[in-house]
């Protein structure tokens, strides 16, 4: 980016009042690349009524309706309904072209039913690139952030390593240690025991609480 700066400067003048931060005004040469998408149909400014009217004169060279017995007839009157579609289609729908600079993600949000529209794939792309340079950065990252480790960040990145899912604290309850009324130690070691000891207790806290 170093080659696109202009000029970068303060300008305390603009300072606002009761603070100490001073504007910094930077100035980047960033020239916008025109947007090259084909012109395409503007389907709001048809005469429908007009188009209508039109189509029917140019399906009638086709043929009244009838039974297609055949497949060579099916061909046939298929590629005529296509010739009579895109004749009115270029003379009686008007041609748009984009701005030329429009922003790509709503350009591919308005070509979204044209499957084969060339900024389906210009999206895939970018999108991939965007994948790829999130996880090179995490790589990058884990790589500097290791070889600066010092102990006690080598026992952190361990249970990053070992519990992948989580934020590397315990995953579990760990065994248990209950007191009876007659100071009979219990070790709860399953989840279902863990789980109603606590229960109760919250339950006599709350109990305790109310009372």
């Amino acid at each position: 980016m170093l080659e696109d700066l202009i000029s970068c400067n303060t300008s305390p003048e603009n300072c606002g009042p009761n603070t100490d931060h001073i504007p910094i005004l930077t100035c980047l040469e960033t020239p916008l690349t025109p947007s090259t998408s084909p012109p395409t149909y503007n389907y709001r400014e048809v005469d429908w009524k007009k188009f209508n009217t039109t189509l029917k004169t140019e399906l009638v060279r086709i043929g009244p309706p009838r039974t297609i017995t055949s497949e060579q007839e099916f061909q046939r009157i298929a590629r005529g309904v296509d010739t009579a579609l895109w004749k009115m289609l270029e003379k009686e729908v008007p041609k748009t072209r984009p701005h030329p600079h429009v922003k790509h993600c709503k350009t591919a949000f308005t070509f979204r039913a044209i499957h084969d529209h060339p900024i389906h794939s210009l999206h895939k792309a970018k999108a991939k690139d965007y994948d790829k340079a999130i996880k090179d950065a995490k790589r990058h990252h884990w790589r500097d952030w290791l070889e600066e480790a010092n102990d006690k960040d080598l026992w952190t990145a361990n249970s990053y390593i070992s519990r992948p899912q989580g934020d590397g604290s315990k995953s579990r309850i760990p065994t248990l240690k209950h007191t009876d009324m007659d100071s009979t130690a219990t070790m709860i070691s399953s989840n279902k025991d863990k789980s109603r000891l606590t229960t109760n207790t919250q339950n006599q806290q709350h109990d305790g609480t109310q009372s």
